[in-house]
Order: C-alpha cells, then structure tokens, then sequence
C-alpha cells in the first residue's frame, strides 16, 4: 500500500508539472497577442494624429483663400465706386461741353450766313471771269485723281501679294515644325467589325499597335489583352507610344491568340500616316480603318520578328480608332534619370524615357518598350527645379515621399519640361507655369 501510494503520488506530481507547462505557454501567448494588440493600437494613433494634422492643414488653407476673396471682392468693390464717381464727372464735363459746343454752332451759324451772301455776291462776278479757268482746274482734278486711284490700285496689289506669299511661307514653316516634333502618341481602340474566323479554335482578337520612323525603322511596340471568343470585339483600350513625329506611320495588327505553344493567326492590318494625329482630333471622332493584308513586318518587345501564322490571308473587317486630344501644354517626352536602390540596398542612376500625357507622367525604361515601368499622376504635384544640378523634386499623388529626377537636357528643353509638368500639375494660368520656366532656365 505505502509502494503504490508512493507511485500514486508521482503519477500526480508529472500531471500537475505536466498542467503547469501548459498554463506558462498558454500565459507566454496570451502575452505575445497583448503586445501585439497595443503595437496595432500605437499604430492606428498615429495614422489618426497624421489625418488630423494634414485636416488642419487643409483647414488652414481654405482660411486664407476665403480670406483672400474677400479681400478681392473688397478690392473690387472700392474700384466699382470709384468708376462710378469717375463716370458722373466725366457726363457732367459732357453736359458742358454739349452746351458750348451749342453756343459756338450758333455762332458759326449765324457767321456763315454773313459769309454765304458775301461769297454768291463774289460768285456771281467770278463766274464771268474765270469759267476758262474753273474748266482747266476740273480737268487737272480729274486726271490727278485717275492717277492716284491706278496708284493706290498697284500698291494694294503688291501689298496683298506680299501678305500672302509671307503667309504661306509661314504657314509651310508652322506645318513642318509640327510635323517634325517629337511627341507621344495615345491612341484608343474601341472595336472591331466583320473579322474573320480564326482557322483552328475560338477566335481570340487583339491589336499590336507599332509605330515607324519616317525611314521605315519600328521605334514603338504595344498591343492590347485579347477578347475571347468573338468576331466583333470591343477592345475598349487606350494605349502610349513614347516617341513618334509627323513623319512617322501608325501599324494596327489585329490577330487571334492561338494559347500557348502555338504562333498567334494574323487576321488583319492597317497602316496610315500619323501626319499632326500626335496633337489629337478634336471630340470624341471616330476613325473606321479597312483592314488588309500582311504588308509590314512587326517586331516583338525585345525588336525580334513576331511570329504569327496565316501570313498570305487577305484581312477583312474594319477597326476603329480614336486619337484623343493631347494639348502641347500638357505633353511631352524626353529622357530623365533617377536614383533607384537595388536589392543590396545601394542607391544608383537609371535612365528612363519620360512621356507626359493627360496629366500622367510614364517612365519607359526604353522608349521602345511596350509598357510603362512606372506611371505617376502629376495632378497636384508642384515640381520644384534646382538649377545647379538640374534637379526636378515634386511629390506625385498617392506618394508620402518627394520623387528626384536628374533632367539631362539644354536650359531650353529643361525649361520646357518644367514649363509643361507645371501647367500639368494644376496650374492653370499660363502666367505662373511660365514664371516656374523661366526660374528655372535662368532666363
């Protein structure tokens, strides 16, 4: 009995030991959770602290501007009242002008009738003597004034062919600086009628759009995502090519996607000059394309053929496009560069090619790529430039931390980089974006 109350006694001991851990691991957790719990409460004070201090700021702001309107409106004000005063002076001294002006025709009324019966008196015997001359006087008149109308006639001809010779000179001098600028081109595909069955499968349409040099070279490459299994698709895609002139020709491929390990099936393809298209059509305007056959070779992202099947088909169908609008103001492209961190942890130099359309900046690692690297909206973001270093700083839209870029251009086009993102961040007066130009190109 004593043996197995001793045993008994162990047993209980390793059970209650055993209990015992338990509790520490179960208190060891509930103690992590704890502090978890008061990392998360720290965490949403803070970001509560930061909203509060920036909705003072905001609050702040919509002080002084309501502060200064009420200013302008005063200021306006006093200027209506004193035009007002200005105005009753000015029809009073009217008022006594008009009645002199009355007392001098009066007068001269009354002079003038003296002198009309003294001229009849003096008419009535210079009639008499001088009728041969008053008839060469009036003949000398006459030619005189055929002479200086043939005069003025000559003259004004020369003028106007002047005016319009310069004008043309002019405006072929305008056509040709805006057909060679260098610009983005956006263009949106909204659909496709009457396409061919694919071949082999469902047909899966999608659009590579390519751009070419004036010597035939491709400088630009995207395409859209494929929509599945239909003849008639709405794409419904806008897509940014980094670098185009007037010069230039915009390639529309349309092709079915054929899944993987097969070439994708040509469908269709149409070309046209791009000509001012870069600077956009007006509206929302329509361009309906006929679609032919295989008659430019395009190359892929990495400038290799693309291989696609069905080469020798005739396309049909029509596509249709918009190029939406893009104001000079607000678009351009260039190169830029940028410190980035890589994976160690170092900060070096990249290059980008930079395209500004619609009040969004696209960083092309090459502007030949098909997709942007990275996009920012510049809506609200007032770039400041260091002249010195050639310095752009400005803190895009949905950013806590201020973006560097290194513009590696002349004073010039430094000038009308800081000019255009200026006018693209939101201010609209052209007065201050061309203030921020000139601050910048020192000049």
């Amino acid at each position: 009995a004593q043996c197995a109350c001793w045993v008994q006694n162990i047993w209980r001991a390793r059970i209650l030991r055993k209990e015992g851990e338990e509790l520490r691991a179960e208190a060891d957790r509930l103690e992590k959770e704890s502090a978890a719990l008061r990392i998360q409460a720290f965490y949403r004070a803070h970001n509560t602290k930061l909203r509060v201090e920036k909705m003072q700021q905001q609050q702040e702001l919509l002080i002084m501007e309501s502060a200064a309107v009420r200013t302008q409106s005063l200021f306006r004000a006093r200027r209506a009242k004193r035009r007002a005063l200005e105005l009753e002076a000015s029809r009073r001294n009217l008022r006594e002008v008009q009645s002199a002006l009355k007392l001098q025709r009066l007068y001269r009324y009354r002079v003038s009738q003296k002198r009309v019966k003294a001229l009849r008196r003096e008419r009535d015997a210079l009639l008499q003597q001088g009728a041969a001359l008053k008839v060469q006087s009036a003949y000398r008149m006459r030619a005189a004034r055929v002479k200086m109308k043939l005069a003025r006639e000559h003259h004004a001809k020369k003028l106007a062919d002047n005016v319009e010779n310069l004008a043309t000179q002019v405006g072929l001098l305008l056509r040709y600086r805006l057909k060679a600028a260098i610009r983005p081109l956006c263009v949106k595909l909204i659909s496709a009628t009457g396409l061919t069955k694919a071949s082999k499968g469902l047909t899966d349409p999608f659009v590579i759009v390519s751009i070419l040099s004036g010597m035939g070279e491709q400088i630009g490459f995207t395409q859209c995502n494929p929509q599945k299994g239909t003849q008639d698709p709405q794409f419904d895609a806008e897509a940014i090519l980094g670098k185009c002139n007037g010069h230039s020709r915009v390639v529309f491929t349309v092709c079915s996607g054929s899944g993987f390990g097969r070439r994708d099936e040509f469908l269709g393809q149409v070309s046209m000059p791009v000509g001012t298209l870069h600077y956009g059509t007006q509206g929302t305007r329509i361009i309906s394309l006929p679609l032919g056959g295989y008659g430019t070779q395009v190359l892929d992202s990495q400038h290799r053929p693309k291989k696609l099947g069905n080469l020798d088909f005739e396309g049909r169908g029509r596509l249709q496009v918009v190029f939406p609008a893009a104001p000079m103001a607000r678009t351009m492209c260039g190169g830029m560069s940028r410190d980035v961190k890589t994976v160690l942890g170092r900060s070096t130099r990249k290059k980008y090619w930079a395209v500004l359309v619609n009040r969004k900046l696209y960083m092309f690692e090459k502007h030949k790529q098909d997709k942007p690297k990275e996009v920012y909206d510049v809506q609200g973001a007032i770039p400041q430039f260091d002249e010195p270093t050639r310095t752009l700083e400005m803190r895009p839209a949905g950013h806590t931390e201020a973006m560097e870029l290194l513009l590696e251009n002349s004073a010039r086009v430094n000038a009308e980089w800081m000019y255009k993102l200026t006018f693209a961040s939101g201010l609209e007066s052209v007065d201050m974006a061309t203030k921020a130009a000139n601050e910048a190109s020192g000049h």
